[in-house]
């Protein structure tokens, strides 16, 4: 694990008409008008080079041409990114003054892992996917609120559970309209798109996953890193074939599903992608920055990790 600092994030509010797309030569991008509404930008000068990326035009995916993350802060209404894993180390400088929620599975309870902190089994995974979210340095989504649900451990029972408490709280809080659900795991070995020969857990993942789906909500889930693994029949595992990504190969299931790319915009080797062969152009693709990313060590209040994988292109 390598540690690197980052500066703070530094803000800065205009008021002045909406840009859609940004351009190099203006410091906060704001390029051809198209309505007078008031809006807010902040900057965030000398962020990590896989935010940087999100602030250049379509197009022109480059690595270490921008310094600085710029994006909006003027959302209309509260949006909330439901965190799925093990819990976040919340003392860390990347969580503080972020609005965060905590809720817990019926199983986190029992065991008494129903504590605002991440369980020693994450190994500081969780604490990391969630700062890629809404971390002051290294989160895209820095004005959302991170509500952290949190399971016990890896095991079918905890993770065909976690998607049925996440339904429950959106229904329950009316958010339907206002959440998105992060997913940064999969199953422990490849299953087919239909968990027929699997146990009830996969079925209630799926049929969870579903009602959230038909709800309007997005499920964002990671694509999986064994494209340089074989099957059984010695092909190369280069889709998408472990739960919940496996799902989204159904036509009734449009999971979001996101590979990893290195800052350039190039398919990491190990990233999986969705999709069904022969066809993967005709399917959902979609990747993100998640080579060498920073975000927040789980052992430190102040530090960062450096890290690669699906799980933080989200």
């Amino acid at each position: 694990m390598q540690t690197a600092d980052h500066s703070q994030v530094e803000e800065i509010h205009i008021n002045g008409v909406v840009g859609q797309s940004f351009t190099s030569n203006v410091s906060l991008g704001m390029e051809t008008p198209i309505s007078s509404a008031s809006v807010a930008y902040a900057t965030q000068r000398d962020a990590p080079a896989e935010l940087t990326v999100l602030s250049q035009p379509t197009g022109q995916m480059r690595g270490g041409r921008y310094d600085n993350y710029v994006y909006r802060t003027d959302g209309s209404k509260e949006v909330f990114i439901y965190h799925a894993e093990f819990g976040i180390n919340g003392a860390h400088r990347d969580f503080k003054d972020r609005r965060v929620e905590w809720v817990y599975t019926r199983m986190a309870i029992n065991e008494r892992q129903d504590t605002e902190t991440e369980s020693s089994d994450g190994n500081g995974h969780s604490t990391c996917s969630a700062s890629k979210a809404v971390g002051n340095v290294y989160g895209a989504s820095k004005h959302s609120t991170l509500v952290v649900v949190k399971m016990p451990d890896y095991t079918e029972g905890s993770m065909g559970e976690i998607t049925n408490t996440i339904y429950d709280h959106i229904v329950s809080h009316q958010r339907q309209t206002t959440s998105v659900v992060s997913i940064s795991w999969g199953s422990d070995y490849p299953m087919p798109p239909s968990p027929t020969p699997y146990s009830r857990f996969w079925k209630d993942m799926l049929k969870d996953l579903t009602e959230l789906v038909s709800l309007g909500v997005p499920v964002v889930v990671s694509a999986g890193n064994d494209a340089l693994e074989r099957d059984a029949a010695g092909n190369l595992r280069l889709l998408s074939d472990k739960a919940p990504a496996v799902f989204a190969q159904r036509d009734d299931l449009p999971l979001v599903v996101v590979g990893n790319c290195d800052n350039d915009g190039h398919r990491n080797k190990e990233s999986q992608r969705p999709g069904k062969l022969p066809s993967l152009r005709s399917n959902r693709t979609l990747f993100a920055p998640g080579t060498d990313i920073h975000c927040a060590d789980v052992n430190s209040k102040t530090a960062s990790r450096v890290d690669t994988g699906t799980s933080f292109c989200k």
